[in-house]
């Protein structure tokens, strides 16, 4: 959250939509249909000349479910919207016993697709 505040300005965080695992693709579609418009509708909100918001280079970060992920960006990118990946760095420790403990350390964020 720090690293997006100074990258990105302020944060909004808007709960990641629940995706069933038998969900078909229209399904998913419809989801990410709706969820992009939700995230216009902050974007829209940022235009505003009275936000609070200074820097013009928002983005929204998109992880999770692979096949969610992948539409919303699709559909987000084509109405204008800057979609961002978190990469991290994971240190693992294999313990003795066989189990394994993960940690990830944030390193930067990466454009989906580079607007032009």
């Amino acid at each position: 959250m720090q690293a997006a505040a100074q990258s990105f300005g302020e944060v909004r965080d808007l709960p990641f939509p629940a995706i069933a695992p038998n969900a078909d693709l229209n399904t998913i579609i419809v989801i990410a249909q709706e969820h992009v418009q939700k995230c216009r509708n902050q974007f829209d909100h940022f235009q505003n000349p009275e936000s609070s918001i200074k820097d013009p280079e928002s983005a929204i970060h998109v992880m999770g479910e692979m096949t969610f992920v992948y539409q919303f960006v699709k559909l987000a990118t084509a109405a204008g919207l800057r979609c961002v990946a978190s990469t991290t760095e994971r240190l693992a420790v294999d313990h003795p016993d066989g189990s394994k403990t993960s940690e990830f350390r944030f390193v930067r964020f990466r454009d989906y697709e580079k607007m032009e």
